[in-house]
């Protein structure tokens, strides 16, 4: 494999993207990206008033506000040595771009955003109907946009599965990379 100048993490709602995303950019050294955060950013751009919730934004934007979302994070990613958390890594292809996608049970992602208040006065099964329909929607969403499933494993350089794996493993062995 080339040298890394960058690393892609991407995966479902609660599996483990942004914490593994996080330690990764700070044992690179590099900066930290989240297209969730961008996308946060121009929600309260558009609603400062909090008029719609997060979630309803995200649900009515165009495809073209995600193509042209996607094409900002990708001139992020190409200019290297950034972390980034996003929905669709497949499309930032390319030899020096690291692509790892993160999965996870879903009882276990529930339990995650229970313990994170995500959804507060939410119960198990509400927030398992939520994350199963979220997962649904980008699923739906990335077809729509790019003709493929982001879930699929041929997207992706390396999967890990984080129900009971600590980001510790999956640090060690990118971080092995770089040897």
């Amino acid at each position: 494999m080339p040298m890394v100048e960058s690393i892609i993490v991407t995966g479902a709602p609660f599996s483990g993207k942004t914490t593994l995303a996080k330690v990764l950019a700070e044992q690179f050294g590099w900066k930290y990206f989240s297209i969730e955060e961008s996308w946060r950013l121009e929600w309260k751009r558009k609603y400062p008033k909090g008029d719609t919730s997060f979630d309803n934004y995200m649900l009515q934007t165009t495809d073209a506000e995600h193509r042209a979302m996607d094409k900002m994070a990708h001139g992020i990613v190409m200019g290297g040595h950034v972390v980034a958390d996003l929905r669709y890594g497949f499309l930032h292809r390319d030899p020096r771009v690291l692509i790892v996608f993160t999965t996870c049970g879903i009882d276990e992602r529930v339990k995650r955003a229970l313990e994170k208040k995500a959804y507060p006065s939410r119960d198990f099964v509400q927030v398992k109907e939520i994350l199963e329909q979220e997962d649904r929607d980008q699923a739906d969403r990335c077809i729509a946009l790019y003709e493929t499933d982001f879930r699929d494993p041929k997207n992706y350089d390396m999967e890990f599965d984080t129900t009971d794996t600590p980001p510790d493993a999956a640090i060690e062995r990118i971080m092995s990379l770089r040897e």
